[in-house]
């Protein structure tokens, strides 16, 4: 049965990231502060709205996104192809969660990126002043190969986030464990 350009496309669904959602990385286009796909130039990501399009292989279908934030600044802009809507758009990093139905039902594969059936934004972060030095110039040392220096710049990046990241997950455990604990941030004597 041949799929039609309307099943294809990407729908907001009333489904809440099971725990076996994983966290993962997307590039996105920002469109009046909205985030949107950079490839379709039409769906958009909401924070804690889920999106869903069945993952399909040979791209036939699927939600894609980065394991790390490595992953999603260094191919960031290699992968979207020339007839991307919103190629030229003004980019951040949505943080989302990423699940298939089942636990067991593994993600469509493509070297670094991830095709899910389910994605949830729950946070957007910007990408870095240096980011177009590394993904959008392809430098090339004098022997036409590429210059290790994008591959370092992209890496210091990416843990850069990732440190800020964690800061705020922390930040975040550690406020709710003083809520827990009732003290709010006073030391008890």
């Amino acid at each position: 049965m041949a799929r039609t350009l309307q099943s294809m496309s990407p729908a907001t669904v009333d489904a809440l990231p099971p725990p076996h959602a994983k966290r993962m990385y997307k590039i996105i286009a920002l469109v009046d502060g909205v985030a949107t796909s950079v490839f379709d130039g039409i769906t958009q990501y909401h924070p804690f709205v889920t999106i869903h399009q069945d993952a399909q292989p040979y791209h036939q279908g699927g939600l894609y996104v980065y394991s790390t934030i490595e992953d999603c600044l260094r191919t960031g802009t290699r992968h979207f192809p020339g007839s991307s809507r919103l190629r030229n758009a003004q980019r951040a990093i949505a943080v989302v969660l990423a699940w298939n139905d089942n636990i067991i039902e593994l993600p469509v594969i493509y070297g670094a990126k991830r095709a899910y059936s389910y994605v949830q934004l729950v946070d957007m972060l910007p990408l870095p002043p240096t980011y177009g030095l590394s993904s959008q110039h392809r430098l090339k040392s004098s022997s036409g190969l590429h210059n290790p220096a994008q591959t370092n710049i992209a890496r210091a990046q990416a843990r850069t986030l990732q440190l800020e990241v964690d800061v705020q997950d922390m930040e975040r455990q550690l406020e709710f464990a003083r809520r827990l604990l009732g003290t709010s941030g006073r030391m008890n004597s």
